[in-house]
């Protein structure tokens, strides 16, 4: 059987727990006979000009940024982010994707199991509901940051999730663009209201990419190695 080819992924990300869901779905596309692809996520740091300064990009180059709009009282940490995107991008032949999560990347992981319209104002507060849909029991944000502690989550996650959470995301973006305006900063599109997500979007190309969202079907999800 002939080696699949490569296919290269470059993040920004601000915590450990997007790049561990992120090796997590690297791992299952990469155990799908059906996949294009073999996939390569490559992650970086959160400073826009600090990541392109030290990366050797010869070509067009895509980098996705998974970041939270945090707490209305960090609103500017955000939107200086998307200053540096925009700033960054002009020094090398760069374009950065958003996928932020208002207000965290918590929203992401509760929509892999119901939808959710809850507007929660701190980041503690998915902790009861991550808690309940996936019949878990971490006790503080500490635990739930702590790498094996955070793999009980991820393993009780599937491709079929993924599917879910896309579809829960593109339903939350619908009943957005119905009742709320789209913000636009420098170029950068993203609703203020909570909750509010892109994520979705860089996850959902990547499975289009790999020639996976066909298995968006119970009776096809069954072609792993």
């Amino acid at each position: 059987m002939s080696l699949k080819p490569r296919k290269q992924y470059i993040f920004m990300l601000e915590g450990d727990t997007e790049k561990w869901y992120l090796e997590w779905l690297q791992n299952i596309i990469n155990s799908y006979e059906s996949s294009l692809y073999k996939c390569v996520f490559e992650y970086n740091q959160p400073n826009p000009l600090k990541l392109c300064r030290t990366l050797n990009i010869l070509n067009p180059t895509n980098i996705y940024a998974i970041i939270d709009t945090e707490r209305a009282s960090e609103q500017e940490k955000f939107k200086n982010t998307l200053k540096q995107m925009k700033e960054a991008k002009k020094s090398k032949e760069i374009k950065f994707k958003l996928g932020y999560s208002n207000i965290s990347f918590e929203l992401w992981l509760l929509l892999h199991k119901e939808m959710s319209s809850r507007s929660l104002m701190r980041q503690e507060e998915y902790l009861t509901h991550i808690n309940r849909t996936y019949n878990l029991n971490f006790q503080s944000l500490v635990k739930y940051k702590h790498k094996d502690e955070f793999k009980k989550l991820l393993d009780k996650l599937t491709l079929s999730d993924v599917f879910t959470a896309i579809r829960n995301a593109n339903r939350m973006d619908l009943l957005n663009h119905e009742n709320n305006i789209i913000q636009n900063l420098y170029n950068f599109e993203y609703y203020e209201e909570n909750p509010s997500l892109s994520v979705h979007n860089i996850i959902e190309q990547i499975l289009k990419d790999c020639g996976l969202l066909q298995l968006d079907n119970p009776s096809n999800l069954y072609q792993r190695h």
